[in-house]
């Protein structure tokens, strides 16, 4: 679900993501062949750096095309595309039951560039913030043009009410990893 579906994200799903953003790791852990693998020192296996390894959601949120590029060229997380990378974290950023997240969510639905990201970010901030989030999604509502941003600005304001169920695996920090 977090790299293989490409466009907008089922509602009914997005809370039981929880903190994923990026998914090949679940697939190391329940693949039978993973536990007969053996270490490998072939530069080419390994990491090409560690700098940037656990990006916070604010970066993935905030990055560019060209620090994507730069960052993740040659690895599997280019299969997601940065579009679904801010996707992802949008909803992980929702899922946080953090209040830190509501500026980085405002800053989505209002700057970036990416629709997918903006409308993703318009149901994290609902599902986050609540009512609280009315004011922000109004004001967005008035400059968006983009129609299927509209829809989930649309419905964020008309379902203000926290009757969603959230995700079990919700976490209580912005430090959330891929």
């Amino acid at each position: 679900l977090t790299i293989e579906e490409r466009g907008p994200l089922p509602r009914e799903l997005r809370p039981l993501m929880g903190k994923w953003v990026f998914g090949c790791d679940v697939c190391q852990d329940v693949c039978p062949y993973t536990g007969a693998a053996r270490e490998m020192d072939d530069p080419d296996f390994q990491p090409k750096t560690v700098d940037n390894a656990f990006p916070s959601l604010d970066t993935l949120a905030r990055m560019s095309e060209e620090e994507f590029r730069a960052l993740y060229s040659g690895t599997a997380v280019t299969r997601a595309k940065r579009a679904g990378m801010a996707r992802n974290a949008a909803v992980a950023l929702g899922n946080s039951q953090d209040e830190r997240a509501e500026p980085i969510l405002t800053w989505m639905l209002t700057n970036h560039d990416q629709p997918l990201a903006r409308g993703h970010a318009a149901w994290a901030l609902r599902h986050l913030a609540d009512h609280d989030a009315k004011p922000i999604l109004e004001e967005a509502r008035r400059s968006e043009r983009d129609r299927y941003v509209l829809g989930e600005i649309t419905w964020a304001l008309e379902n203000t009410s926290k009757s969603d169920q959230r995700g079990s695996n919700g976490v209580h920090s912005l430090e959330l990893r891929i």
